[in-house]
């Protein structure tokens, strides 16, 4: 997007922003869905593994 000068010029101002805002949409959706993936996944990975202590210290170490 560094030539939106020159696209507000050839195509117009309307249709230079509408192209703009669906590529930040595209940006921010790739950017959104790698935190996704990678920050939420090991989140709830840890949050797992925290649930599973937790239940054995309330079951006194035994497994059900």
């Amino acid at each position: 997007m560094q030539d939106f000068p020159a696209l507000i010029s050839t195509l117009g101002f309307p249709i230079a922003i509408t192209c703009y805002l669906l590529w930040e949409r595209q940006n921010i959706s790739r950017k959104l869905e790698k935190a996704i993936r990678e920050d939420l996944v090991s989140a709830i990975q840890e949050l797992k593994e925290q649930i599973i202590i937790f239940s054995e210290r309330c079951n006194g170490g035994r497994r059900q």
